[in-house]
């Protein structure tokens, strides 16, 4: 590339031009519900779950928090199955 032909170059910085924090919710979402519906779980994934598990954390260490308390969750429940199989 040479740089010489242009006269300014454009850096997105993750989520300043683009809104990637929504795409990143909506992603995380489908992925959640699909894995905790599949094991019979009701509890909904929601934005605030985002907001309070996966935002500003390292993606393994909010999967596994999220994962973590939702299996406490429906081992307290008698009418849950647990997610972990």
């Amino acid at each position: 590339m040479d740089w010489n032909e242009y006269d300014a170059a454009l850096f997105d910085l993750d989520g300043v031009i683009t809104p990637t924090a929504e795409v990143h919710m909506r992603a995380w979402s489908r992925m959640f519900n699909e894995f905790l519906t599949a094991r019979g779980v009701d509890a909904e994934y929601t934005d605030v779950d985002y907001h309070r598990y996966v935002d500003g954390k390292p993606r393994y260490d909010a999967a596994a928090v999220r994962l973590v308390e939702e299996t406490a969750r429906a081992s307290a429940a008698p009418s849950r199955c647990s997610m972990i199989a």
